[in-house]
């Protein structure tokens, strides 16, 4: 029979959810419930068990997430949908109520909020990435990761597998489709070594025969191939494997088609990508690595070619292969290029044009640092790579533009309206573009004079150049219950690729924590904001101004290099974080808060800065008190007042890449959500620009409007006029109001514009010690009484 044409029958998914947690001894004891669960209809049946927690926790992956969790060893995670909430909910208060006549179960616990359910999803969802790469642990490998048994014995063979783990010295934590009767996991399989082959080999053949005996599959959802495929003859018997041979020889002669899977199929020993005769080569690095041990091939080797950097629907990784639809444009695609760079016999190593041509369409947006389940970071990777392969090199002319333009801007805003008169005329803004490899539909951004020259110009007569604490409007007591209330509101804005960037990850060293005790912050004027949007500078000062805090700049023009990763020039971006280090020392160790208001800068303080300085203790200190304007008004329950003209406004949101990578967006959203604002987080990718990235000419623009137009500008030019476009990164910014005619507002012009037409008296509530007041924020402080 042939089948020609099929019709497949749809069912729409239940949209009303309701989330039973369920807790267990132990993961076995979980997999003996499976039946009794699934007499209950659930339309979901996930198990995951104690080692995978206990890897997260040593991971630092979703630590309030896991919090959630009952008392138990082992889990299930049932859920129940329908059309109709109340249904959902009493299908699964049947469900607990039948779990109380159960011995094996040790507790359940309802979650009926869509947002608090992702959370725990998110927990099931980690695997991958906390199973890959644990701390203090050998390496875990694919090999045996998705066997399945019939439900009814999900329990036994769980038992039997991990006694099977014991006896080879193996650790794995076992997670999956309990519901479904697969389980997933990683194994701590010996691969480098020849005794450690041979060991794995044994154990592959016994676990097929273990998973055979229950009458269950060696492959139950990713499919056999090379891996397994020598193992089908356990499964099948000999009979069925050569009726396979015999069928495939009709119409494969010559063995030529996908050759080595299924029938006379490669041992799982050969062509190993890691095997005993595998080695890399060992390369000298400016960053650190210090999640690999320091070992760059280690950095590379993390991707496990799951493919999630392929996805092109929701989340932000991986917007040049979402443009393009490549595999050498995705994340997977370029590690496997820097993989077999150390791998492979060519001595041109980091001078490998193939290799820069893999790496010149990413645009650094580190999506991958956090989205991928294994927390590939291409884009340092990629400043690596260019560090070395322009070493002793003259760059594009490209390259030596919107890199430099912390110098170019430091010049420009000496006469800025003469500059921006000369650099706008018709025949020199061509040029000028030409000149710098700039693409020509860019506009050249329009300085200002320095927002730190006239501050300091202003506060010249206050000591360190500080503005005094203004009304002081942070709050504890029943504000502090208003706090949570806006921040669980604001998670329910969030799909789930905004509640994983929420969530802390290794690199965000600011987790739930008591406000600080603090009296001064020290405002970082960003290069973007200093000499080009310095207006966002002035409303920061006021804002926090209002939360009571004295506000300083550092002493001198300092610049965190930026945009200097995405060329690769990590030795000059290197000598200016020991300006900084250098400058800074003495607030560094008084532990005065570094406040920044640009995305991509504040992730350099968190990110790049360690990686380059590792052994540099008061930079390790500088990176855990560096925070985004909002985290720290977040952190100290800063309480901006509530206006009329926000309460329901609409706002759409797009988020800094990086913003989204390194800080997570928790604070952003209560802070949004407490102005009144009505809340919607884009989930359409990377807006394209990425800093120097779109402004070059040819493909990389091309690229940028391309990633820009696959959704977020048709999204934004949809609202309406009233809607609210809130853009904090500079780059998402200039791409909005490139391809749109909306002016985005960043989150601290909303801060100070509910500041300044506040009618509301201000009102302290808080235990820090009254300080100085200067006579700026008094006579700040006087007009805001006067109109009260």
């Amino acid at each position: 029979m042939t089948i020609l044409r099929a019709k497949v029958k749809l069912i729409d998914a239940k949209p009303e959810r309701v989330l039973v947690a369920t807790g267990f001894d132990d993961a076995p004891s979980a997999g003996d419930a499976v039946p009794m669960v699934r007499e209950y209809k659930p339309v979901a049946c996930e198990g995951i068990d104690a080692k995978l927690i206990e890897f997260m926790r040593k991971k630092g992956l979703h630590p309030d997430d896991i919090e959630l969790l009952p008392e138990g060893g082992g889990y299930l995670l049932v859920e129940f949908g329908s059309d109709d909430k109340d249904d959902a909910h009493e299908q699964a208060e049947r469900f607990v109520s039948g779990c109380q006549n159960q011995e094996t179960v040790r507790s359940t616990k309802i979650f009926d909020e869509e947002w608090e359910a992702a959370k725990l999803w998110q927990i099931r969802e980690a695997g991958l990435g906390a199973t890959s790469h644990v701390p203090g642990m050998r390496e875990t490998h694919p090999g045996w990761e998705d066997a399945a048994v019939p439900v009814e014995d999900v329990g036994d063979y769980l038992r039997d597998f991990r006694d099977l783990l014991t006896e080879f010295d193996y650790q794995a934590s076992l997670y999956g489709h309990f519901g479904q009767g697969c389980i997933h996991c990683r194994i701590t399989f010996i691969l480098d070594t020849a005794e450690g082959v041979r060991q794995w080999r044994e154990f592959l053949t016994r676990a097929a025969l273990l998973v055979t005996s229950y009458g269950g599959s060696i492959s139950g959802e990713h499919g056999d191939g090379q891996a397994r495929a020598a193992l089908l003859d356990i499964m099948y018997g000999d009979e069925l494997i050569d009726a396979f041979a015999r069928f495939k020889h009709i119409w494969d002669l010559d063995w030529k088609l996908n050759p080595g899977k299924a029938v006379r199929p490669y041992s799982p020993t050969e062509n190993l990508k890691m095997g005993p005769d595998a080695h890399l080569k060992p390369v000298s690095t400016h960053f650190a690595f210090p999640d690999d041990d320091g070992d760059f091939g280690k950095a590379v080797s993390r991707c496990v070619g799951v493919g999630e950097c392929r996805n092109t629907d929701t989340g932000f990784m991986c917007p040049s292969y979402m443009a393009t639809r490549e595999e050498e444009d995705s994340t997977r695609g370029r590690a496997r290029m820097l993989f077999e760079m150390l791998r492979g016999k060519s001595l041109k190593l980091w001078r490998d044009d193939h290799v820069h041509g893999a790496l010149d369409l990413c645009l650094s947006c580190k999506s991958c640092k956090s989205e991928c389940p294994v927390n590939v970071d291409m884009a340092t990777y990629k400043a690596e790579y260019l560090a070395h392969y322009y070493k002793g090199r003259l760059r594009p002319r490209n390259e030596y533009s919107v890199p430099l333009i912390y110098w170019w801007a430091r010049i420009a805003t000496r006469l800025p309206k003469v500059v921006n008169a000369i650099a706008h005329a018709p025949v020199v803004t061509d040029a000028i573009k030409f000149g710098g490899g700039i693409a020509q539909q860019r506009d050249i951004p329009e300085f200002r004079r320095a927002f730190s020259t006239t501050f300091r110009k202003a506060h010249r007569d206050v000591p360190g150049g500080r503005t005094g604490g203004g009304t002081g409007r942070t709050h504890d007591g029943e504000t502090a219950l208003h706090n949570r209330s806006s921040q669980i509101a604001a998670a329910g804005y969030a799909t789930p690729q905004m509640q994983q960037h929420g969530s802390r990850s290794r690199s965000h060293p600011h987790g739930p924590q008591s406000p600080l005790d603090v009296t001064r912050v020290i405002l970082w004027p960003d290069t973007f904001n200093n000499y080009l949007q310095s207006h966002n500078l002035e409303a920061s000062v006021a804002v926090l101004e209002d939360a009571g805090y004295e506000v300083s700049l550092p002493p001198r023009p300092l610049c965190c290099g930026r945009p200097l990763y995405d060329s690769g020039m990590l030795t000059l971006a290197k000598k200016m974080w020991v300006q900084i280090l250098d400058t800074l020392r003495d607030d560094i160790r008084a532990g005065v808060p570094v406040i920044g208001v640009e995305p991509s800068c504040v992730a350099a303080f968190r990110d790049e800065l360690v990686g380059l300085t590792p052994n540099d203790e008061d930079a390790k200190r500088l990176a855990q008190q560096t925070y985004m304007l909002s985290e720290f008004l977040e952190r100290q329950n800063y309480q901006p007042p509530r206006i009329d003209e926000f309460d329901g406004k609409k706002a759409l949101v797009q988020m800094h890449c990086h913003h989204m990578a390194v800080m997570g967006t928790d604070a952003d959203r209560a802070l949004l959500s407490r102005l009144g604002l009505d809340l919607e987080v884009l989930d359409a990718g990377c807006c394209g620009l990425a800093g120097s990235f779109g402004f070059k000419a040819g493909e990389k623009y091309d690229i940028s409007v391309r990633a820009a137009e696959r959704e977020i500008m048709p999204r934004i030019r949809a609202e309406s006029d009233d809607t609210v476009i809130v853009a904090d990164g500079f780059s998402c910014s200039e791409q909005i109001k490139h391809l749109t005619d909306r002016a985005p507002q960043h989150i601290v012009e909303l801060l100070h514009h509910a500041v300044t037409v506040s009618t509301r008296p201000p009102e302290m509530v808080t235990a820090r010690p009254a300080k100085a007041v200067t006579a700026r924020s008094a006579k700040a402080s006087s007009a805001r009484t006067a109109e009260n």
